[in-house]
């Protein structure tokens, strides 16, 4: 089954604990999704104070702080490949960012409810959810399944 780990502060996370983050994640989720692996890290302006993500933190400017740091690694059980269900995942309007972890078993009816649509993975639909219902989509879910979801706009995880 596939595994996630977040490192977050809201006060700056050092760029060697982001190294140590991202390599010691990397080194234990890999047994338990050696399909893909996927990090993304979130990031406060110092200006506007709005939280932002980017996928490489080294190359951030002087002006943005990262306050969040979120991998995944990936057992591919539904999808037809890996774009499918990458993770780390932006919601299409970048409002959330979020790791997933698990199976939900409702997940095509849901594209249909309320998308109407089907769904090549529980991941797009979810993300898709998120846009559509906010935080209540979880009510939606059936399945075994955990979360980390961090909603940029707002600033809340």
């Amino acid at each position: 089954m596939c595994g996630f780990s977040v490192l977050f502060s809201p006060n700056g996370i050092r760029q060697k604990h982001l190294n140590f983050s991202s390599e010691l994640s990397n080194f234990l989720l890999k047994k338990r999704g050696p399909d893909a692996f996927g990090s993304l890290y979130i990031a406060v302006d110092k200006v506007s104070n709005q939280w932002i993500t980017t996928l490489n933190y080294q190359n951030i400017s002087d002006n943005k702080t990262i306050i969040g740091a979120l991998h995944h690694s990936r057992l591919m059980i539904t999808g037809n490949d890996l774009t499918d269900g990458s993770q780390p995942v932006i919601s299409p309007s970048d409002r959330y960012a979020f790791v997933f972890n698990g199976e939900i078993y409702n997940y095509q009816y849901l594209g249909r409810k309320f998308l109407n649509r089907s769904f090549s993975s529980d991941t797009e639909l979810i993300s898709r959810l998120l846009d559509l219902l906010g935080i209540d989509a979880i009510c939606e879910l059936e399945g075994m399944f955990s979360f980390i979801i961090f909603d940029l706009k707002s600033q809340i995880i």
